[in-house]
């Protein structure tokens, strides 16, 4: 896992990412949307993701 910070507002650009890894977040405060296969859900503090 690695510790990254965001700027509110930040995206990761219009592209869809993909790669042939695993990727894990735990959300510590704020929010944070996650698109995966065109689902989103708004994850908040202690909500975790792992694809």
């Amino acid at each position: 896992m690695l510790i990254e910070n965001y700027e509110v507002g930040a995206d990761s650009g219009r592209a869809e990412l993909s790669h042939e890894s695993e990727e894990c977040a735990v959300v510590i405060e704020g929010r944070l949307e996650v698109t995966v296969d065109g689902q989103s859900r708004v994850l908040g503090p202690g909500d975790a993701y792992y694809f």
